[in-house]
């Protein structure tokens, strides 16, 4: 089960800070927390249709320097 709570204290930014397509990806992380900790970086860009590169930025942006511990960061949080 997420604990809500602590899912938003990692990715607690201000949505406006990001683009477009980072947005969605972010939609995409709230919503979806335990299918990112399995999906591939690949398999998520493919999914919602963005590059790879924006989800990089994306989770640089949160302050991670690898999706490894992003997803890390996330499964601590379920």
């Amino acid at each position: 089960m997420i604990d809500r709570t602590k899912l938003d204290s990692y990715l607690n930014k201000d949505r406006i800070e990001f683009s477009k397509t980072e947005k969605i990806v972010h939609d995409y992380v709230i919503l979806n927390p335990e299918q990112v900790i399995y999906e591939s970086l690949n398999r998520i860009a493919e999914k919602l249709n963005v590059g790879e590169a924006t989800i990089v930025r994306y989770f640089k942006k949160l302050g991670f320097k690898n999706f490894v511990l992003f997803k890390m960061a996330i499964y601590n949080a379920c």
